[in-house]
């Protein structure tokens, strides 16, 4: 029994032996791709990377996954465009009188002319905030922080921020907006945030409102975006702008009743370019500087109001000394224009930050 005890351990002992000798030849440590080679860790081409395979890695400047030079980036992955070539592209901010769609106005001016230097940077020396020459009555740009907003276009109408409720943050500066900051008005019952801007604009043969409106939620009725009125008689009203209930724009000059109103629907949570002109016979809409509606409207010149109890309200409607307590505005609101002209289409586009071709109004912005 001993002899087989000891012919059975020496088998085991040659095997393991054997087995041992492995160590040096075993594909699992030396050789095995999981470790050594394994193209996760060590060649592996999603951590490298490779000119060619469309992702830009390591010191790649582009990748358009294939191999061709001229296309913009090339053979080697690196960005190919030529300033003066008159097309702005990658890092370029224009190239001769390519702006990539800005304008004066998309930048905060008035009005303007932009040039493009050579070595493809923008100068926007000769953009300005003169309204000379123009026949603009209100530019706001919402974008102070002090606790008036002034008009820049002339020195009249100072808007003064109120909330009924006196509540915080009925009006947010600084608040994002398409060009620079606005301000959001919250009209909610518990805050309704407003501006008084003074007495009335009133007596034009001519009218144009525009502003960028972002819509938070909608009235029951009626949500006043600026309104110059004196009382709800046929005398007390000027103009407004505003959204109704349908969601829908909703202007009307000189009468209550006859209002014109867009076919489109402003969608809440966007920003909307939204305008109005008035020209003695008709009201146009804009959204989006397109034309939206035609409504004849023949009222004459926009009715004059009493000098003594006129006011605009921004975001609220006015009604015998105090602010309506039904239309107030929810939202944000930037660029606030008004002109005693009616603007013609191409001349909204311009005045909204857009570029005019084709019969349509291009912005940078989207």
């Amino acid at each position: 029994m001993r002899t087989l005890i000891l012919i059975t351990m020496t088998a085991l002992l040659a095997f393991t032996t054997a087995c041992d000798d492995d160590d040096a030849n075993n594909t699992s440590n030396t050789n095995n791709t999981s470790n050594v080679n394994n193209t996760s860790n060590v060649n592996n081409t999603s951590n490298l990377g490779y000119c060619g395979d469309s992702l830009v890695k390591g010191d790649e400047e582009c990748d358009d996954g294939n191999f061709q030079s001229g296309d913009g980036c090339s053979s080697t992955c690196t960005l190919e465009y030529q300033c003066g070539d008159g097309v702005a592209e990658f890092t370029e901010a224009c190239d001769i009188e390519d702006f990539r769609a800005q304008t004066c106005v998309s930048r905060g001016y008035l009005q303007g002319e932009l040039y493009c230097d050579d070595t493809c940077t923008l100068d926007d020396a000769s953009c300005t905030d003169d309204a000379t020459g123009l026949d603009i009555l209100a530019w706001y740009k919402l974008d102070s922080l002090s606790g008036q907003e002034y008009n820049t276009a002339t020195s009249t109408n100072l808007c003064i921020p109120h909330s009924l409720n006196e509540g915080a943050g009925a009006i947010i500066r600084q608040y994002p907006a398409v060009i620079g900051s606005g301000i959001f008005f919250d009209g909610s019952f518990d805050l309704r945030g407003f501006m008084d801007c003074g007495p009335g604009y009133n007596g034009m043969e001519q009218l144009t409102v525009e502003a960028w409106v972002e819509v938070g939620t909608y009235p029951l009725d009626l949500a006043m975006i600026v309104s110059s009125v004196a009382s709800y008689d046929a005398t007390g009203l000027a103009f407004y702008m505003g959204l109704n209930g349908d969601f829908k724009l909703e202007a009307a000059v000189g009468d209550w009743d006859n209002v014109a109103v867009s076919s489109s629907n402003i969608i809440t949570r966007e920003w909307h370019h939204v305008a109005f002109t008035y020209d003695g016979t008709e009201i146009r809409i804009y959204v989006d500087a397109e034309l939206d509606s035609t409504t004849p409207h023949a009222v004459g010149a926009v009715p004059t109001l009493d000098s003594a109890s006129s006011r605009v309200y921004v975001a609220s409607n006015y009604l015998q000394n105090m602010a309506e307590t039904e239309h107030f505005y929810t939202g944000g609101l930037d660029e606030l224009k008004i002109w005693s002209t009616a603007r013609t289409a191409e001349e909204i586009c311009a005045d909204a930050g857009g570029l005019f071709s084709d019969d349509t109004c291009h912005f940078s912005f989207f």
